[in-house]
């Protein structure tokens, strides 16, 4: 049975993670170490020069799983170079994220950050993201993954960024291989009124 660590940017307790922890669970073997909060757009961001802390908590039944006080990319480091040093994961899955990364949003986006991070270390690693505005559960995202899998583990690459759209199309080339474009922003701030100082 391959070994997955499943790692997000939104929370160990995000509901994305949940899906995939029950669709996935029968075919492999499950470890979690996820942000103990949401660490969006925290890209590839690591902590230095200060402790993080790490909990091991029981996840559901049967599972226990390590909330760590970081980020994405901190988990993925914790998990391959401490937590499981010594019987490293065969594959990682960052998600499924609540939102898009599409384009420039790859750069900001820590789910596509632990991915790559995995990637970095050698393991197959996955990012996994849907639209926000969806008619589709994190459940049926789950379990279209799982029918998907085991035709990406066969692929020669060794990352990929997988995002699902707002609902299913049955159609032959339901999955697409595209460049990545770019994503053009307005950036909105809430200002106070001191919120510069001399």
């Amino acid at each position: 049975m391959k070994k997955l660590l499943l790692v997000n940017d939104d929370g160990i307790n995000a509901p994305g993670m949940r899906a995939l922890v029950d669709t996935l669970g029968e075919d492999y073997d499950i470890r979690i170490v996820a942000p103990a909060v949401q660490q969006s757009a925290m890209s590839q961001a690591i902590t230095i020069d200060k402790k993080i802390k790490v909990e091991l908590i029981e996840y559901c039944p049967d599972l226990f799983a390590y909330k760590v006080h970081g980020t994405p990319t901190d988990c993925v480091k914790l998990a391959l170079t401490e937590l499981y040093a010594d019987d490293l994961p065969d594959i990682i899955i960052a998600g499924i994220n609540d939102g898009g990364n599409l384009g420039t949003d790859v750069i900001y986006s820590g789910t596509v950050g632990a991915a790559m991070e995995g990637y970095f270390h050698g393991i197959f690693s996955i990012a996994l993201s849907v639209l926000r505005r969806r008619d589709l559960s994190f459940y049926d995202i789950a379990l279209k993954f799982r029918e998907l899998l085991p035709q990406l583990l066969d692929s020669k690459e060794k990352l990929y960024n997988i995002n699902f759209p707002r609902h299913f199309v049955d159609r032959p080339d339901f999955y697409r291989y595209t460049k990545q474009g770019v994503c053009h922003y307005i950036n909105e701030y809430r200002k106070e009124t001191d919120w510069v100082t001399a």
